[in-house]
């Protein structure tokens, strides 16, 4: 499985609608906008950590 996703691209905005929708299930309405991009850059920094997600490594 890991060859397999070696090559994937993760997609910011598919990265932001999931936690968008995570947050509706919460039953949360509003988000400040500086609060979704630090918990995006977090999302982020973790997913470049990882040995599979060598394409984030240039976000």
């Amino acid at each position: 499985m890991e060859k397999f996703y070696a090559n994937v691209t993760v997609n910011l905005s598919h990265l932001a609608s999931t936690l968008i929708m995570s947050f509706i299930g919460g039953k949360r309405r509003y988000i400040a906008k500086s609060r979704l991009y630090t918990v995006l850059d977090i999302a982020i920094k973790k997913l470049q950590s990882g040995k599979s997600h060598r394409r984030l490594a240039g976000y």
